[in-house]
C-alpha cells in the first residue's frame, strides 16, 4: 500500500482519514516489533544412515507451537521471545512413527540455527545433537567404556518387570539401595542410559559391609581387642582393608572394560562429580527388553601402610558381592 503524505490540518478535518492513518501506523509498528521478538530455528532430521525423515513432528513442549519436517527432513520453527523469557529452558518434543519420541533441550538459542537430530533405528532411543551438545553429556559423562573392574554381573530383568522408562529403573534401584544403607550416590550419563555410582564403603574380606562409622571411613578399620599373639602378628602382618564401589550401568549398548586401571582415590571422586538426581532427559527414555542393568564392582585392597590396589579379579564373585551387600535381597522385596 502506497502512503500519501498529507498536511496535518487535513487529517484533523477528516477524522475517518485520521483514524485510518493511526491504524496503519500501529500495524506497521507491531509488525516491526514482531520481527525482533521471535527466534527461528531451522534444522534437518535424518535417520542414522543420513536418509531424511519426512513428516516428523517438532513441537515446543507445553505449547501448541509445532511443525512437520518436509520431504527432505527439513523443518522451520518460530519461537516467540516472550516464551523463551518465561519458560527457560525450552524443550522440543520430536516424534515420528516407528521411532521413540525424544525431548531435546534448547540451552543456547543463538547456536541452534542448524539443529540436526539423528534417530538411531537400531535402538530407537538415541538422539545425537551435532550443533549443540546436550548439557548432561557435556558435564557428567561417566568414563566410557568403563575402567577395568574387579568383577561384574547383569542383574535379572525380573527385578525391573514393572519399569517403562529409565526413570522407573532408577526408582527401583534407589528404593533397594536406600533400604540397605546406600543413601549416598550420584548419576552419570553413558551411551543410551545412565550410571548410578555408590559411595565408597569399607567391607570385610567376605564382601560384607562393616558396621557403624567404619563402613564409610576411608581409613582402614582397626581390629578390636587382640590377644598378645594377635597383636604381635599384626605388627609383622598388618590386616589389609577392603573397599568397594558399585556402579550400576543401565544401557542397551553392549560393552566391555577399557582396560584402564583407576586408583581408589580417583574412583572415590566419582561420587562427588555426578548429578544428585537423574536428569529428566535421561529419565524419560523408554525402557525396552534390550536394556540391561550391569553391576560393576570396584574392589580395592589396602594394607595398613601401603597404597590401595584394585583387586582383579575380586576374591569373591560379583553375585556374592550383591548378596552380601544385601542389595539383591532388597530388589527381590520391591
Amino acid at each position: 500500500m502506497k502512503i500519501k503524505y498529507l498536511p496535518v490540518y487535513v487529517l484533523f478535518k477528516r477524522p475517518a482519514l485520521f483514524m485510518r492513518y493511526i491504524f496503519l501506523l500501529l500495524l506497521l509498528t507491531t509488525s516491526y516489533l514482531t520481527c525482533f521478538s521471535q527466534r527461528t530455528i531451522r534444522g534437518t532430521i535424518t535417520a542414522i544412515n543420513n536418509s531424511p525423515l519426512p513428516f516428523v513432528v517438532v513441537k515446543v513442549k507445553g505449547t501448541t507451537i509445532g511443525t512437520f519436517t518436509d520431504t527432505s527432513g527439513a523443518f522451520r520453527l518460530t519461537i516467540p521471545d516472550s516464551l523463551i523469557k518465561k519458560s527457560r529452558p525450552v524443550y522440543l518434543i520430536v516424534s515420528a512413527t516407528g521411532f521413540q519420541s525424544q525431548l531435546v533441550q534448547l540451552a543456547d538459542y543463538d547456536s541452534v540455527a542448524n539443529l540436526r537430530l539423528y534417530f538411531d533405528a537400531s535402538s530407537l532411543d538415541e538422539v545425537v545433537v551435532t550443533s549443540i551438545k546436550p548439557r548432561y553429556q557435556e558435564i557428567v559423562s561417566f568414563p566410557w567404556p568403563p575402567p577395568e573392574f574387579s568383577c561384574s554381573t547383569v542383574l535379572d530383568q525380573n527385578y525391573f518387570s514393572n519399569a517403562h522408562s529409565l526413570g522407573d529403573i532408577s526408582g527401583i534401584l534407589l528404593n533397594a539401595l536406600n533400604s540397605v544403607g546406600y543413601s549416598d550416590r550420584s548419576y552419570y550419563y553413558i551411551p543410551n542410559g545412565f550410571a548410578l555410582v555408590t559411595r565408597i564403603e569399607q567391607i570385610n574380606e567376605d564382601g560384607e559391609s562393616l558396621s557403624g562409622n567404619a563402613r564409610w571411613s576411608a581409613r582402614t578399620a582397626t581390629m578390636g581387642k587382640l590377644s598378645w599373639r594377635g597383636y604381635l602378628r599384626s605388627l609383622f602382618f598388618p590386616t589389609p582393608g577392603y573397599f568397594r564401589i558399585i556402579v550400576f550401568a543401565v544401557t542397551n549398548k553392549p560393552f566391555t572394560s577399557s582396560g584402564k586401571k583407576i586408583g581408589r582415590d580417583d574412583a572415590s571422586a566419582w561420587f562427588h562429580h555426578g548429578f544428585n538426581v537423574l536428569p529428566e532427559e535421561i529419565a524419560m527414555m523408554r525402557f525396552r527388553k534390550n536394556y540391561a542393568c550391569t553391576a560393576l564392582i570396584y574392589e580395592y585392597k589396602k594394607p595398613e601402610s601401603d597404597e590401595a590396589i584394585l583387586d582383579i579379579p575380586s576374591i569373591i564373585t560379583a553375585g556374592e558381592h550383591m548378596e552380601r551387600s544385601k542389595i539383591i535381597q532388597a530388589l527381590k522385596r520391591k
